[in-house]
């Protein structure tokens, strides 16, 4: 291979990216692949996906079952009811199933799903399509809050495309959770939306190195930020965890969103296979 490498994503999986946040699935990692903490550099990109929260489709089948009608289930005190109990345990692994999906892509290779040992590799269309499917049980976004999830898409895939590592996550359960306990139906504004962007220091084991953890650096640098509902302003960001005061590092949203529209700390190029050296280079 060339010298001359395209160290960017590939279009395909930022645009599968940027739909998945649009679109307002449960979970989405915009994350990197790594050869472990020796290899100073990511070896490609992956874009981990969880459609709905497992806590929504847990409720659904549980209703479906006759297992939410129970007047004792915060009795911590009652008798266990072994056949109940076998049934919560079926709803609990069935959740996953065709739940989650893993797309991955490095520099020369195709943008693909592994679906199992037995099954075939799935291409961009058909993880299109997996992530346009229906979810039940999750609210219909109003216009707005779509407008938002489009926004907030083309902000976590440029500082992916950036270096940063990027996890949105939409969290129906604690608002079901809040719905119930107010007597109504889940509405926009019982969500969080959370976003974390992360870096790794790929030098934090590079012998000589100014960054090694010796001269006293960190492994990683994390941003949080936590918005009520699907539209609003940001109730919550912070910079790491002091450890000392028990608490977290609290940060400007404006501080926050400059950091991020840098190139992270510790930012390398993604390393590509060299076929003809057999190698990954950096």
């Amino acid at each position: 291979m060339s010298t001359d490498v395209d160290r960017t994503p590939p279009a395909e999986i930022l645009e599968l990216a940027r739909l998945a946040i649009s679109t307002e699935l449960h979970e989405v990692g915009l994350l990197h692949q790594g050869l472990g903490a020796d290899f100073p550099a990511h070896i490609g990109w992956q874009l981990s996906l969880t459609r709905i929260d497992p806590i929504i489709l847990i409720d659904r089948a549980m209703t479906e079952q006759g297992l939410n009608d129970r007047d004792d289930e915060l009795d911590f005190d009652a008798p266990v009811d072994p056949e109940r109990e076998a049934k919560m345990r079926k709803i609990r692994a069935a959740v996953h199933e065709d739940n989650h999906l893993t797309v991955t892509a490095q520099i020369g290779s195709e943008v693909d799903a592994f679906r199992g040992m037995d099954e075939p590799y799935w291409g961009p269309e058909q993880i299109r399509e997996w992530i346009l499917a229906e979810q039940q049980g999750v609210i219909t976004p109003s216009a707005k809050a779509a407008a938002q999830a489009a926004s907030d898409a083309d902000w976590a895939v440029d500082a992916w495309s950036r270096g940063w590592s990027v996890t949105c996550k939409v969290d129906h359960g604690s608002g079901l959770s809040m719905a119930r306990v107010m007597g109504r139906e889940l509405i926009e504004d019982d969500l969080y939306v959370r976003f974390e962007f992360s870096a790794l220091n790929h030098f934090f084991n590079v012998e000589g190195h100014p960054e090694n953890r010796g001269n006293g650096t960190e492994v990683s640098y994390d941003i949080n930020l936590m918005r009520a509902g699907l539209v609003g302003q940001w109730i919550y960001c912070a910079d790491g965890f002091d450890h000392t005061k028990h608490r977290p590092i609290d940060l400007s949203v404006t501080d926050a969103e400059q950091t991020i529209a840098a190139a992270p700390p510790w930012h390398t190029e993604v390393a590509y296979f060299d076929e003809d050296l057999e190698e990954w280079v950096l």
